[in-house]
Formats: structure tokens, C-alpha cells, sequence
């Protein structure tokens, strides 16, 4: 992958404002296909060279979920 893969710093940061700027917007949205849309991502940011962790990555979803699913 690294390979095929920019690892500039340009997509570095494309890739994390697209991983903090993602968000499940509706509770009619699978939350399964959002989380691997984050994993997918996560891969592409390792690919940089850089890391989101596991605890980042569950305090993310926890805090992006819509409001009708934090009760």
C-alpha cells in the first residue's frame, strides 16, 4: 500500500480532517458501514506515516454519533 500511497504531509492532513470531520448523521444510517469508513481511513493515515489509535478512534465514534443514540 505504501507504495501506491502518498505519504506527503498534503494528505496526511487531508486524510485526518477527513477521519475528524466524519460523523454518523442519522440513526437510519448503518453504523457499521460508517466505522469502516473510519477504519479505512485510519489505514490511509498510518500509510503517512502517521497513527490514529484505538482509544482515538472509539472516543471519535463515541462523540460523533447522532444525539438520539448517546442515551
Amino acid at each position: 500500500m505504501k507504495k501506491f500511497q502518498l505519504s506527503t504531509t498534503g494528505s496526511r492532513v487531508q486524510y485526518k480532517n477527513e477521519f475528524h470531520n466524519s460523523r454518523l448523521s442519522t440513526v437510519s444510517n448503518d453504523p457499521d458501514e460508517w466505522i469502516a469508513e473510519l477504519e479505512r481511513i485510519r489505514k490511509l493515515i498510518k500509510a503517512t506515516g502517521s497513527e490514529i489509535t484505538d482509544e482515538d478512534l472509539i472516543i471519535h465514534i463515541m462523540n460523533n454519533l447522532p444525539k438520539d443514540m448517546k442515551h
